[in-house]
């Protein structure tokens, strides 16, 4: 069960492989493709590869918050 949930997660995290249409004069040949995410998964991916550059950013930006919360619970 878990191994599916897992095959599941990557397939839609990965997306759908489309591949470029052929013309139809056969004289060029064109191989490659993109691939087609869900618009969940784009954002997902947006959401990671923003942690994985700003993670230092994110991490002060997180101490300072709870820092905040902790000094308004304290004076309260």
């Amino acid at each position: 069960m878990l191994k599916r949930f897992k095959s599941a997660v990557k397939a839609w995290y990965r997306g759908e492989f489309v591949t470029y249409p052929a013309y139809d004069d056969g004289s060029i040949v064109v191989m490659g493709g993109h691939h087609k995410r869900h618009w969940t998964a784009k954002l997902a991916r947006a959401i990671i590869d923003f942690l994985s550059k700003e993670w230092k950013w994110v991490i002060g930006t997180i101490i300072a918050v709870c820092g905040l919360i902790l000094a308004y619970f304290k004076l309260k």
